[in-house]
């Protein structure tokens, strides 16, 4: 019975992901804030959430609670890779190259642990960005 109910639980999440990613296609960030918002709510182990979260408020130029969000990302789901990556992408557009190199770092360390090779390589291609 738990098995039935743990599916029924992701089919919502992947709906409601849907939902939101299709929001922020058309540019209705907010909309799609509050979708993601209730996912992080719901599913706070779910990085889809926090991901599109974070990126609709760094959509309409709120950059500090973008950071915030992704920053608590890492908290909520320590081994996430795109978390991390994501905040040192901000963290590069405010030229905190420093700070930004550090959670690539991470990330890569992460990526590595895992041994997952799409994981390796969103840190491949950040770290392309920044050279």
């Amino acid at each position: 019975m738990r098995a039935v109910h743990l599916a029924e639980a992701a089919a919502a999440a992947d709906s409601l992901y849907a939902i939101g990613y299709e929001m922020y296609a058309v540019d209705r960030w907010r909309d799609a804030a509050d979708v993601f918002r209730a996912m992080v709510l719901l599913w706070p182990l779910d990085e889809r959430g926090w991901l599109g979260l974070g990126r609709c408020h760094d959509s309409v130029g709120e950059q500090p609670v973008a950071l915030e969000l992704l920053s608590l990302a890492t908290v909520a789901i320590p081994r996430s890779v795109r978390a991390r990556l994501a905040l040192a992408g901000i963290l590069r557009d405010q030229a905190r190259h420093d700070d930004a190199d550090r959670l690539v770092d991470d990330a890569e360390r992460l990526a590595n642990d895992a041994d997952q090779d799409d994981l390796l390589e969103l840190v491949i291609a950040a770290r392309r960005r920044t050279s």
